[in-house]
């Protein structure tokens, strides 16, 4: 899904949804291909604006 699509679907979530307020939690999958980190990580970062132009709370935490 692309990180416009997210959005999209999330605000197409009915405020019910969102119990916390707009908060969202990911995780990235940590299966990936030797050439897949900048792709990833440019996508993650488009995610993170897109979410934040939208007035979603975004916090980045670590994987386990």
């Amino acid at each position: 899904m692309s990180p416009a699509d997210v959005v999209a679907y999330l605000e197409k979530l009915p405020s019910i949804a969102w119990p916390y307020g707009l908060v969202v939690a990911g995780a990235e999958n940590s299966v990936r291909a030797r050439d897949d980190h900048a792709r990833l990580t440019r996508l993650g970062e488009e995610l993170v604006r897109l979410l934040e132009k939208a007035g979603v709370k975004v916090e980045l935490w670590p994987s386990a």
